[in-house]
């Protein structure tokens, strides 16, 4: 009896998106891709169509070179084996295990220099607000490096704890809306994350950022990125 297991997988795979601060690395190409494309060799063998008879069997007739090769036509010696075959049943037993995908982890630059124009993608997006409680907002402007796009990327991806949202207006800085009582669900703990991702805190593409504004730029701690 054999035995086969069939692993069914069902579900589908979960996204952990890790934000890392600066640009990516550069990409390293191989010394293969940068080499010179090897030409196509090709061989060229002259042949002559039909063998030359050779000169000293030119004194014989045909008749005679005919005979003397006949002795290749012996045939070969053969040998009778007698063997017996016994049937036998095979059996097959097929047992199955479901399993969940595994984890997919993406590396997100979104602070990357210099930081994109309004476009709905990282590192703008839209906060649903969805399990944060009540917001309050604090300015980060004149002297600090909220004065500036990237900055204020930064302030909210790298620099301060539970950033929900960060608005940048060009004329004052940085609003960052962060929790007054933050309960986080535990799960994805880091420095701008200290209570974990916020259960049910989604972002989709900002389309509509607030007046006179740059863009909403979305928070670290998003269960869930929408199409940034």
């Amino acid at each position: 009896i054999t035995t086969t297991t069939a692993t069914i997988t069902s579900g589908t795979a979960s996204t952990s998106i890790v934000f890392k601060p600066g640009n990516p690395p550069p990409k390293i190409r191989r010394e293969a891709d940068l080499a010179e494309p090897l030409l196509e060799q090709r061989a060229i063998e002259q042949r002559e169509p039909t063998p030359s008879i050779p000169s000293y069997l030119s004194a014989f007739p045909a008749s005679a070179i005919s005979s003397a090769c006949s002795c290749l036509s012996i045939p070969p010696r053969t040998t009778t084996v007698l063997t017996s075959s016994k049937a036998t049943t095979t059996q097959t037993v097929t047992t199955s295990k479901t399993v969940t995908p595994p984890l997919v982890t993406s590396t997100k630059y979104p602070c990357a220099t210099p930081v994109s124009s309004l476009i709905p993608t990282l590192p703008f997006g839209k906060s649903n607000d969805v399990g944060v409680g009540d917001l309050s907002n604090s300015l980060y402007g004149q002297g600090t490096t909220g004065t500036t796009l990237e900055g204020c990327c930064n302030l909210c991806y790298f620099g301060l704890p539970n950033c929900i949202q960060a608005i940048y207006y060009g004329y004052q800085g940085c609003v960052v809306r962060q929790p007054a009582a933050p309960t986080g669900t535990g799960v994805g703990i880091s420095a701008v994350c200290p209570n974990g991702k916020f259960a049910g805190l989604t972002y989709t593409p900002d389309l509509a950022p607030p007046f006179r504004s740059q863009g909403q730029i979305a928070g670290p701690c998003g269960q869930v990125y929408n199409n940034l």
